[in-house]
């Protein structure tokens, strides 16, 4: 439960037959009525990874219906890329904007998130270094071990390099 602004920001467990996420109380004029009347509303948020498929019409009504009510403001965020008409009271966060909305910094995150973990075979210090638990020591023992022989896998890079498994488990071979 968060804070922002007076208003309070719920997160739900994974699962839960609503939005992902919601801002509770959120006071909207609605024009069609009357210039005074105010509606409550929330802003609910959904989440779809979707890395390599489109979000469609039919994909966003269904959670839209599913997450948010009828005066409620809908806000479905996904990697991958949507062809969706939108309502007044909706939006989608995507591929193609995410940068936008979220700022550079999330936006590397986004990057980095939809690339493949590297190579334990090819990758860089730098590289290398940029895996939680892998540090300059155990960098260097992979890159001179795997002069003489490429990895075979996970199993043959821990017995080679002494490298903990888990670790191990953030790159390809």
């Amino acid at each position: 439960l968060i804070d922002p602004c007076g208003k309070y920001c719920v997160i739900n467990a994974y699962g839960a037959s609503a939005g992902d996420s919601f801002i509770y109380g959120i006071n909207l004029r609605d024009l069609n009525e009357s210039p005074t009347a105010i509606i409550k509303a929330n802003e609910v948020h959904q989440c779809k990874l979707l890395k390599k498929s489109t979000i469609n019409q039919q994909d966003f009504e269904k959670e839209q219906l599913k997450a948010a009510g009828k005066h409620d403001i809908f806000i479905l965020f996904t990697c991958g890329e949507s062809q969706v008409n939108l309502s007044n009271t909706s939006t989608i966060i995507d591929k193609s904007n995410w940068e936008n909305y979220f700022g550079p910094f999330a936006g590397r995150a986004f990057t980095y998130a939809n690339t493949e973990p590297p190579n334990a075979n090819t990758a860089s210090m730098t590289q290398l270094t940029g895996i939680s638990g892998i540090d300059k020591k155990y960098a260097e023992k992979i890159l001179e071990t795997r002069k003489r022989k490429l990895f075979d896998n996970l199993d043959d890079c821990h017995k080679r390099t002494k490298t903990p498994r888990k670790v191990l488990g953030n790159f390809r071979f």
